[in-house]
């Protein structure tokens, strides 16, 4: 899998984790700083907290919230990052990562961050 998302560029400005279960990889995350831009589940193990394993390695390595995006109709998507604490932010029409040839409506979410989920005020910078 680095090999050919390497050829691609896919992963290059993005920190990637990794779920391997039975010696085998599963899923994968990859985010930055701001943004959870790749969620990926083998068919075969969705719906065994994989994804969620995945989402909350990226939420802890940026407590302060992630942004991502995805298709609006993929309403199984939307169902699960709302159930990761993600909250819809808006909508736009544009472009994705993967359907460069096709215009897209766009639902964005947002991971508020630690301190919204503990209900203690978010720290000022």
């Amino acid at each position: 899998m680095s090999v050919a998302a390497e050829r691609e560029g896919l992963f290059v400005h993005y920190r990637l984790c990794v779920a391997v279960l039975d010696e085998r990889v599963v899923g994968f995350v990859a985010y930055d700083a701001h943004e959870l831009a790749w969620l990926y589940v083998a068919p075969d193990v969705r719906r065994r907290d994989v994804g969620t394993a995945l989402v909350d390695a990226a939420k802890q390595a940026h407590p302060m919230g992630l942004t991502l995006e995805l298709l609006e109709g993929n309403r199984a998507a939307q169902a699960f990052y709302r159930r990761c604490g993600f909250v819809e932010t808006g909508s736009h029409r544009g472009r994705m990562p993967g359907n460069e040839r096709f215009m897209v409506s766009v639902w964005t979410l947002r991971w508020p961050g630690r301190h919204a989920e503990e209900g203690t005020a978010e720290p000022t910078l």
